[in-house]
């Protein structure tokens, strides 16, 4: 912790102007600071629930039958300090990625997303580093 606390002070510059961004806090340039987390990514949000307003009489609720609540998938974002995303966001579906249909799902993804398949819907060390090599 000392050493962190020491490093990541700002040093004073020869003449900053007021208003200047920064290049780096202390010795860590900002486009080495960076924070990343997964989060659950749901397709079907309170399934039996509805907005309405307290007291209302009438509720109109919409069923789907199409499976979305058991669909699941986590994403993955990091930011980086400088403000320059140099990795792409990443989404874990669950499932092992074959067959006919997630093929010609794939061609409908974005291409500023990666999109891994893993049996549980989470990151684990062996994509993670996939998603770093790539």
């Amino acid at each position: 912790m000392r050493f962190n606390r020491r490093n990541s002070q700002l040093q004073p510059r020869n003449g900053p102007e007021p208003g200047d961004i920064p290049a780096a806090i202390g010795q860590y340039a900002l486009a080495n600071i960076v924070n990343m987390d997964q989060t659950l990514l749901s397709f079907e949000y309170l399934e039996g629930r509805t907005y309405n307003k307290k007291g209302e009489k009438t509720i109109w609720a919409q069923s789907s039958q199409s499976g979305w609540d058991k669909r699941q998938a986590t994403i993955q974002l990091t930011v980086f300090a400088d403000g320059i995303p140099p990795v792409k966001p990443l989404v874990f579906f669950r499932g092992m990625g074959v067959g006919a249909t997630i093929l010609t799902k794939q061609a409908t993804y974005d291409p500023r997303v990666v999109v891994k398949f893993n049996p549980k819907p989470y990151a684990n060390s062996s994509n993670m580093v996939q998603w770093l090599d790539q």
